[in-house]
């Protein structure tokens, strides 16, 4: 008594595990989203994200060209999810670190990301 139980200590619910991931993927989209625009401001375009933009023969590892403070940005979004309580499960961790790997190259190959727009 008194002691929070582990996360993985609670039953099986599909429900759950659909909703937790859907938050999950909408959070580290929102994160990206809020992030990108604020590197698209003229200050920090200039100094930051620029550099990004400097690939001139644009393919799937062109996503993964980051100033380091970008990169620092970007992949912040795992630290913050988990403080949340978005990653109650090392499946939930997985699977933002996954889509935190691989989102980048959807939107660099010519085929317009995730939904193919």
């Amino acid at each position: 008594a008194g002691r929070l139980a582990a996360p993985d200590a609670a039953p099986f619910s599909l429900k759950r595990e659909i909703w937790a991931v859907l938050a999950l993927v909408v959070f580290v989209d929102l994160h990206f989203y809020a992030f990108h625009r604020l590197l698209h401001t003229p200050y920090l375009y200039k100094r930051i994200h620029s550099v990004h933009h400097q690939a001139r023969n644009p393919n799937a590892f062109s996503g993964f060209s980051f100033h380091p403070v970008e990169t620092v940005i970007y992949f912040s979004a795992l630290p913050m999810a988990v403080a949340l309580g978005l990653c109650p499960h090392r499946f939930h961790y997985a699977a933002a670190k996954s889509f935190l790997d691989f989102n980048p190259l959807w939107g660099h190959v010519g085929q317009g990301g995730w939904f193919g727009g």
